[in-house]
């Protein structure tokens, strides 16, 4: 299959994690050179250069004087949160990823070793991130007719969601009562990848697994098959100026000459 990888777009969030945005940029032009990428960041000031040397698309995420709470694997605490970062992803579509097919939902801790072979069966396709509370499955079955396998939720890093398909559910995001959701399930206003589920899976679009997806481990010395690994966490929680540094230590160097 012949796929033009320029209708592939990235959505890309980050916090405090200049060392990962770095080497994801550099593998992002690596194997994407002509996919729009599009970088916020929250709470910290340290990306704007670092967009501007990858020829990056930069926003800051706007939050109020008194909103600085902060979590680094949850970009979302709160279900009001979770809607901000849907409209995020909204805006995105709309300005910088209008002309994608697909975008992938990108995260620090997502590796890219090389182009994807396959575009999903499915328009949404990630990791496999099971189901949800019970209350939930139970509303996913009484209120909205759906089966369990129906129900899978798997948005996390990686994840490639259709570009038209999202659009199509985010413009029905006034028909969820999303206080009576999250109550449902403490998932919906804790993770981003959980509330993007929600909102998929209610607007009937269909998931599936993802062979070009993998789930990586941390420090293990292993050689990766797929062209996007998640759960890389090499680069986290370093100040830039360290990343020849960490580049040089034992597992970084293995991970970079078999994974890169």
């Amino acid at each position: 299959m012949n796929i033009d990888l320029s209708k592939i777009g990235f959505f890309y969030q980050s916090a405090n994690n200049p060392c990962a945005v770095e080497m994801n940029f550099r593998q992002i032009k690596k194997y994407y050179p002509n996919s729009p990428v599009v970088l916020w960041e929250d709470i910290s000031n340290n990306c704007k250069s670092i967009c501007e040397n990858h020829n990056i698309s930069y926003k800051r995420v706007y939050r109020l004087s008194e909103d600085t709470l902060f979590h680094r694997s949850q970009p979302v605490t709160e279900v009001t949160g979770g809607l901000r970062y849907l409209n995020r992803i909204y805006i995105t579509l709309m300005t910088e990823l209008k002309d994608v097919d697909w975008f992938i939902h990108m995260e620090d801790d997502v590796w890219i070793k090389g182009p994807i072979q396959k575009l999903p069966t499915t328009p949404w396709s990630g990791c496999f991130g099971g189901l949800w509370d019970e209350p939930l499955m139970d509303h996913f079955k009484n209120d909205l007719g759906m089966k369990p396998i129906e129900c899978y939720h798997g948005a996390c890093g990686a994840t490639i969601i259709s570009r038209q398909s999202f659009i199509d559910s985010y413009l029905k995001i006034q028909d969820i009562d999303w206080l009576k959701v999250s109550k449902l399930d403490k998932y919906i206003g804790k993770y981003s990848d959980a509330i993007m589920s929600y909102l998929l899976l209610f607007n009937k679009v269909r998931w599936s697994e993802w062979s070009e997806w993998s789930q990586g481990g941390y420090e293990d010395f292993k050689i990766y098959d797929k062209p996007f690994i998640h759960n890389i966490k090499y680069w986290y929680n370093h100040n830039i100026s360290k990343l020849d540094e960490i580049n040089s230590t034992d597992s970084v160097k293995f991970f970079l000459e078999n994974n890169s």
